[in-house]
């Protein structure tokens, strides 16, 4: 039996293709796992205290991590609302590594840019924040931003 240059590089081709598909399914795999840790990350508004519309309103925000994976929090970005408008918000860019069941809690003072709109507004003020947490899995996977909203009206 003769080996030619053909048989050689189909052969070749062959492992790429073998190797390549492989690489895909783990590839895959780690994308789907992230995903799915990604989604079980808990995300919760503790604290919510307005003094004045002169005044940042203090927030503090709690990540959990329940999953298996070892998550990097990157980043918090929070907007506050009256209703609907938009009046001011806050980050805070300081990275935390979690652990499984470990829980993260970050100060977000909030800034108050429509002072004049708060002060005209109706009260009880109702306040939404919005905003999103930047997390990274591993670092051969991107940072992604998970967003949430949560109401909140005074008593």
């Amino acid at each position: 039996m003769t080996i030619t240059r053909r048989t050689v590089a189909l052969c070749v081709l062959t492992l790429i293709a073998i190797l390549a598909g492989a690489n895909l399914v783990v590839a895959s795999g780690r994308f789907n796992s992230a995903f799915q840790a990604y989604d079980q990350l808990e995300l919760a508004l503790t604290s919510f205290e307005y003094s004045s519309p002169d005044d940042p309103i203090q927030t503090e925000f709690v990540i959990t991590n329940p999953t298996d994976e070892r998550v990097t929090v990157r980043a918090v970005e929070l907007r506050v609302q009256i209703g609907v408008h938009d009046t001011g918000g806050g980050e805070n860019r300081v990275e935390a590594v979690l652990q499984r069941g470990e829980s993260y809690s970050v100060s977000v003072p909030l800034r108050i840019n429509d002072k004049e709109y708060v002060r005209r507004a109706k009260t009880p003020l109702d306040w939404r924040v919005s905003g999103r947490v930047q997390v990274q899995l591993n670092p051969a996977i991107e940072p992604v931003w998970i967003p949430f909203v949560v109401r909140y009206l005074p008593e």
